[in-house]
């Protein structure tokens, strides 16, 4: 008898023995209660606690690191800088930049008021200040500032001064500013990243006052989605603003919609942005960005499609004001322009070349437009110059200046030697800026209705009758013009 119950007893502790084996662990929310930066005291436990019985933004990561999650780490509006200079540069989170390797949602209270820094300026730097090295992870409504992961001895680890993400990262309502590094001073990707309703500023490396490889802002060597997001005033010495960089075995590709690329820098090429694998940019507006180089705007060597899209006021010192178009040697590559505005970009610099103030397209290689618009361009000696180089027309397309095209495709459609009357770049509705059409535009309702996307950059209805003759046509160009009648 006794034997059946010790029997029975030890069944019993078995069977709950396994049941809480296969329970999982309940993921974890830490709120962080400190803005000192402390280690935490025993990682893994479960519970965020520091030697002074607090709760820090690294001891929460180590925590949740070491835990099933998904995990949640709440940052309170203050100020958090990163000062422990202990193996910067490694994926060890005890020290140096905030290393991830889990699922994990950090949520601050404002980009304005929610603030992760490695230094208290830029030079002080003690790393970059975010690392995803794996999981799912999102960070919300915060700013990175003052990376700098150019001090690391291994040049391998000098990539991404704000953040580097190896695996899936997605930023909502973030900034990530004043921060430097070899590739990607601003941010360096090398899985797959979302930037959402963000803004990447003022990233640079200035080393003997040079800046750095390539990415001002964004470097991407994976998968890159940029939405309503602005990058501006970065600088680099290609690519300014965003570098997608250039890939023999595999696809690196950047999707960017609804954002808004100004103001960034090169020394070299790509103002603005650096195209080597797939690009699209889709409902964007590129303007006032400057090179050293070739390529104001866009500098593109990849698979480039733009469509409802602005470039203005940019500039390059050699050939493309707003875009330069070149040959790969690595693959076979496009360009493909559709309802697309390219006003007053320019060239500066005839002793180099200066042509193309509107596209340039190099040697072997041709532009495909349809349905866009070029006006007011020039080129470095003051002459009108939309573009240079081959450019393949099909649908209508408007050219104030012909002067240095090579044109070919369906030419019988193409306007040309009309004021365009565009009106200056301003805030028209929608999330950017564009150029309205002023009345009597021979844009308006004058486009190919057959290939014409379903709205234009602002996401106002294409086609409508913006004439007001009785037939709704689709404009030329990245705006359509209301119908003054509806």
């Amino acid at each position: 008898m006794f034997s059946h119950s010790v029997s029975f007893l030890i069944l019993i502790a078995l069977v709950f023995g396994t049941l809480l084996a296969a329970t999982p662990v309940q993921a974890a929310t830490f709120t962080v209660t400190s803005n000192l930066d402390m280690v935490d005291t025993q990682p893994g436990d479960g519970v965020c606690a520091t030697s002074l019985a607090t709760c820090t933004l690294r001891a929460a990561i180590q925590e949740a690191n070491l835990s099933a999650g998904p995990d949640t780490i709440v940052l309170p509006a203050d100020t958090y800088t990163l000062t422990r200079l202990v193996n910067p540069g490694s994926n060890d989170v005890v020290g140096g930049d905030l290393d991830v390797a889990g699922d994990l949602t950090i949520n601050g209270s404002g980009e304005a008021t929610t603030i992760i820094q490695a230094g208290l300026t830029t030079d002080a730097g003690i790393d970059r200040v975010l690392e995803v090295v794996s999981g799912n992870v999102v960070v919300r409504d915060l700013t990175i500032r003052h990376g700098n992961s150019l001090p690391n001895a291994n040049v391998l680890d000098q990539d991404g001064g704000g953040i580097r993400n190896q695996a899936m990262l997605t930023l909502t309502n973030v900034t990530v500013a004043l921060s430097s590094g070899r590739l990607g001073d601003g941010i360096t990707n090398a899985g797959t990243l979302t930037i959402d309703n963000s803004t990447i500023t003022e990233n640079t490396a200035l080393i003997n006052n040079n800046s750095s490889e390539s990415g001002g802002g964004i470097y991407n060597t994976g998968m890159l989605t940029v939405v309503n997001t602005q990058i501006v005033a970065n600088r680099a010495d290609i690519g300014g603003g965003i570098a997608n960089g250039t890939s023999i075995n595999t696809v690196y590709r950047a999707d960017i919609r609804n954002s808004t690329i100004a103001d960034n820098e090169s020394n070299a090429s790509a103002g603005g942005i650096s195209n080597g694998d797939v690009m699209t940019i889709a409902n964007s507006t590129i303007s006032n960005n400057d090179s050293g180089n070739n390529g104001g705007g866009v500098f593109n060597r990849g698979d480039l499609t733009i469509i409802n899209a602005t470039l203005s006021g940019n500039a390059a010192s050699r050939d493309g004001g707003g875009i330069a178009h070149f040959e790969s040697n690595i693959f076979e590559n496009a360009l493909t322009l559709t309802n697309t505005t390219i006003v007053s970009n320019t060239t500066n610099v005839s002793t180099f070349g200066g042509d193309g103030g509107g596209v340039f397209a190099g040697p072997n290689t041709s532009i495909m437009a349809n349905n866009t618009l070029m006006a007011n361009n020039s080129n470095a000696d003051g002459q009108s110059s939309d573009c240079s180089g081959e450019l393949v027309v099909s649908g209508v397309n408007l050219l104030e200046a012909q002067t240095g095209c090579m044109l070919s495709g369906d030419t019988s459609t193409l306007i040309s030697d009309q004021d365009s009357r565009v009106a200056p770049l301003a805030d028209n509705g929608g999330p950017t800026l564009t150029h309205l059409l002023l009345d009597g535009s021979p844009a308006i309702d004058a486009g190919d209705s057959t290939n014409c996307p379903a709205t234009d950059q602002r996401v106002v209805e294409r086609p409508q009758d913006g004439d007001d003759d009785g037939t709704a046509g689709c404009d030329i160009g990245a705006v359509e013009i209301a119908d003054p009648t509806p």
